[in-house]
């Protein structure tokens, strides 16, 4: 764990500890079964769009677990992020947080959700009785919530939908929301072939990554030996 952390680290021009707590981070918020899972959802995310602004790690820390409850996987979530930047957005910070804002507002409810959900021909207490289901019934909802919005061709309605569904970030995403498609999110930024990117990073970094290794190990025994 310490070499791949090391090797994207070091190839990405990454913080060590930013690094290690997105993959904590996406391990305890359910978004990778396993910390290599988690390694591979960020080697592969680094070298998408999903970095354009610097901050995709920043990002995964900060609203993985408001991604959790609309049913989202760590791939789908990178995924959605690119397709944001690719389309316009700002940094990933806006994507996610559009995200995150998402799940709470269409659980809250209350009027002016029920006349944004049925202005683009959704009920919002199935959307919100979808979300509290969490998994994919979560995931369902938003992805039909943005076809919805995609599929509505009144650009005033679809901007005031956007724009109370998806919080602060909906008024001013635009285009950059309207692209967000659950669905192909994975598979369009090339996270369904993330497996073992990793392993191939830390196999392309080799010497830098080892020597890196060996020379924090030597650190860690000589402030140990101090101490003792």
């Amino acid at each position: 764990v310490t070499t791949k952390a090391l090797a994207l680290a070091d190839t990405f021009n990454q913080d060590l500890t930013m690094t290690t707590a997105a993959v904590g981070q996406l391990m305890r918020t359910g978004l990778a079964d396993s910390a290599d899972e988690a390694f591979d959802i960020i080697t592969t995310g680094l070298g998408t769009s999903a970095d354009k602004a610097g901050d995709f790690l920043e990002t995964l820390n900060e609203y993985s677990t408001q991604w959790r409850r609309v049913g989202l996987d760590g791939q789908t979530a990178t995924g959605l992020i690119a397709q944001g930047l690719a389309h316009g957005a700002k940094d990933a910070d806006q994507v996610g947080d559009a995200i995150g804002q998402f799940g709470e507002i269409a659980l809250a409810g209350g009027s002016s959700v029920d006349t944004a959900f049925k202005s683009i021909g959704l009920n919002s207490a199935t959307m919100a009785k979808m979300i509290g289901q969490g998994g994919d019934s979560a995931q369902q909802a938003l992805q039909m919530t943005t076809d919805a919005l995609r599929g509505t061709t009144n650009e005033q309605v679809k901007l005031n939908a956007a724009g109370t569904l998806f919080g602060d970030p909906g008024k001013i995403m635009g285009d950059a929301l309207f692209a967000l498609d659950p669905a192909g999110a994975a598979a369009a930024a090339g996270m369904d072939k993330a497996a073992g990117s990793t392993d191939r990073l830390v196999k392309t970094a080799g010497g830098s990554a080892a020597a890196s290794l060996e020379e924090f190990k030597r650190k860690a025994m000589q402030q140990l030996g101090e101490a003792a």
